[in-house]
């Protein structure tokens, strides 16, 4: 997975981003602890729990 940086913080991130707005409903409380896992096996780090959030940062 090819990183990048977080504006100025020095964090590294991954380009791809996992929303979990639909944990807990629709997908199932006991399911988001396992996507969790293979997202984090893949390399990804990067997640967004609120739709408002997402679109603070696009700005």
């Amino acid at each position: 997975m090819e990183y990048r940086l977080f504006g100025r913080t020095g964090v590294r991130v991954a380009p791809l981003c996992i929303g979990a707005m639909n944990f807990g409903n629709p997908t199932d409380e006991a399911e988001a602890p396992h996507i969790v896992d293979r997202t984090l096996d893949a390399g990804i780090n990067y997640y967004v729990r609120h739709r408002q959030q997402l679109q603070q940062w696009r700005e």
